[in-house]
C-alpha cells in the first residue's frame, strides 16, 4: 500500500511540474501565418517545425489541422521528403476523414505535386479525390487535374479518357459546363487539336443550353468557322448562339465579341450585322451602346461622315437614358473633330452640355466648344463658349485646371 501511494504521488508531482499545455485559438492562427509566411519565403525548415507543432497541439480533425497538415505537405513536396509525405497524407485523411473541407485539401495537394513537376504523385492524389469524394466539386476539380497532368505530359489518350470520366462521373456538377468549356480551349490553342474542342464546345451547348458557358462555348463554334472561312457554317452557328442563349445577360457582349472576330476576318458587312443586332434587340445593354459606337467608327474611317451623322443620332435616339452616354457622346464628338466634322462635333459637345450638365463630360464638352471655336478664330464664338462655361459651371471641381 505505501509502494502505491509514493507512485501516486510521483504521478501528481510530475503532473504538477509538467501542466498541459491549452493553446489559444489566436495563438494557433498567429502560428500558422507564421508558418505560411515561412513557406512562402522558401523558409522550409522553420515552416516545418511550426506545422508540426501545431499539429501536435491541435484536435486532429479540427480546422487547424487540416490546414496545417496540407501545408506541411507542401513542405515535404518542396523538400523531396516522399516517405514524410506519404505518411502524412494517410495521416490526414484519416484524421480529417469526415471534415468537409478534406476533399479541397487533397485536390490542392494533388495541385501542388502537379506543380512540381511530380505527374504520377499528383494522378494518385487526384484520383483518391475523385474514387472517395466524387460527390464534391473539388472531386470534379481533381479530376480535371488528372486531365491537366495527362495534358502536359503529351498523353493524349490519357487525357481524352481523363474527360471521358469528367463527363461521366460529374455530369449533375453545376459548374461542369466551366470545366469543360476551358478544357476544350486547351485542346484547341496549346494542342492545336480542334476536332476534339469543337466536340466538347458542342457537349456543353448541347447538354447545358441554360449555362453561360454553353453560350461561350458555342461563340467559340462560331470563332472556328470564321477561321475556316465557312460562311454557312459560321452563320448557322450565329443563329443558334441568338436564338438557344436569347435570355442570357451576356449575350450582348459575346454578340460584340463575335463582330470584333469579324472585322479581324474582314468580314465587314458581317461585323456590321452584329452590332446593328445588337443594338435593336439590347437597347438597355452598355455593349449595345458600344456596338453603335464601332458602327459610328466604321463610317468614320470609311470615310462616310454622312451616314456617321446619322448613325450618331441614332446613338442618341436610342440610347437616350442609358447610363455612360455622356461620356460616348464626347468620344464620338472627338473623333468628328478629328475627322474635320467640326460643325457636328460641337453639335455633340452641346448635347452633353445641354442635357447632362452634372455629368464630369458637360463641363469638358463646354471646353472643347471654346476650344474649337478658338481654331476656327470665331471671336463671337469664344466669347459666349467661355461666358457660359463660367457661369454654367461656376464652382464645379476641376474647371480651373481645364481652362
Amino acid at each position: 500500500m505505501l509502494r502505491k501511494w509514493l507512485l501516486l504521488g510521483l504521478v501528481l508531482a510530475g503532473v504538477l511540474l509538467c501542466p498541459v499545455v491549452v493553446w489559444a485559438a489566436d495563438d494557433v492562427a498567429a502560428l500558422l501565418e507564421r508558418a505560411n509566411a515561412h513557406l512562402k519565403g522558401q523558409k522550409y525548415s522553420e515552416a516545418e517545425e511550426l506545422y508540426e507543432q501545431i499539429l501536435a497541439t491541435v484536435p486532429a480533425d479540427s480546422n487547424e489541422a487540416l490546414t496545417a497538415g496540407r501545408q506541411l505537405l507542401r513542405v515535404y513536396i518542396a523538400t523531396e521528403k516522399q516517405a514524410k509525405a506519404d505518411a502524412a497524407f494517410e495521416s490526414l485523411i484519416v484524421d480529417c476523414a469526415t471534415h468537409e473541407d478534406l476533399p479541397e485539401a487533397i485536390w490542392r495537394i494533388g495541385r501542388a505535386y502537379l506543380t512540381a513537376g511530380k505527374h504520377d504523385k499528383a494522378v494518385q492524389i487526384h484520383q483518391y479525390n475523385v474514387e472517395h469524394h466524387a460527390s464534391h466539386k473539388q472531386a470534379m476539380w481533381s479530376q480535371v487535374g488528372i486531365f491537366r497532368s495527362c495534358f502536359r505530359r503529351g498523353d493524349n489518350a490519357g487525357a481524352d479518357a481523363a474527360v471521358d470520366t469528367l463527363l461521366r462521373v460529374f455530369a449533375g456538377q453545376p459548374t461542369l459546363p466551366k470545366e469543360i468549356h476551358q478544357i476544350a480551349y486547351r485542346y484547341d490553342n496549346k494542342a492545336n487539336r480542334e476536332d476534339k474542342a469543337l466536340e466538347l464546345w458542342r457537349y456543353n451547348v448541347a447538354h447545358f443550353p441554360n449555362d453561360e458557358y454553353a453560350m461561350r462555348s458555342q461563340v467559340r463554334i462560331v470563332f472556328s468557322h470564321i477561321k475556316d472561312w465557312d460562311d454557312a457554317s459560321a452563320d448557322a452557328a450565329v443563329e443558334r448562339l441568338v436564338s438557344v442563349f436569347s435570355e442570357q445577360p451576356a449575350l450582348p457582349e459575346q454578340i460584340r465579341r463575335v463582330a470584333e472576330r469579324c472585322e479581324k476576318a474582314r468580314m465587314v458587312e458581317e461585323a456590321l450585322e452584329m452590332h446593328a443586332y445588337n443594338v435593336k434587340n439590347f437597347p438597355e445593354s452598355p455593349e449595345a451602346m458600344a456596338s453603335q459606337l464601332e458602327i459610328i467608327d466604321h463610317y468614320l474611317e470609311g470615310g462616310n461622315p454622312s451616314v456617321a451623322a446619322s448613325e450618331t443620332d441614332k446613338l442618341l435616339r436610342v440610347f437616350s437614358q442609358q447610363k455612360g452616354l455622356a461620356g460616348k457622346v464626347y468620344e464620338v464628338a472627338g473623333r468628328l473633330g478629328e475627322a474635320g466634322n467640326v460643325d457636328d462635333a460641337i453639335r455633340l459637345y452641346e448635347y452633353n452640355v445641354d442635357n447632362f450638365a452634372e455629368d464630369a463630360n458637360s463641363l469638358l464638352s463646354q471646353v472643347e466648344i471654346a476650344y474649337a471655336n478658338i481654331e476656327r478664330k470665331d471671336e463671337a464664338g469664344i466669347d459666349a463658349a467661355v461666358e457660359k462655361l463660367v457661369t454654367a459651371f461656376a464652382g464645379r471641381e476641376g474647371l480651373t485646371s481645364q481652362w
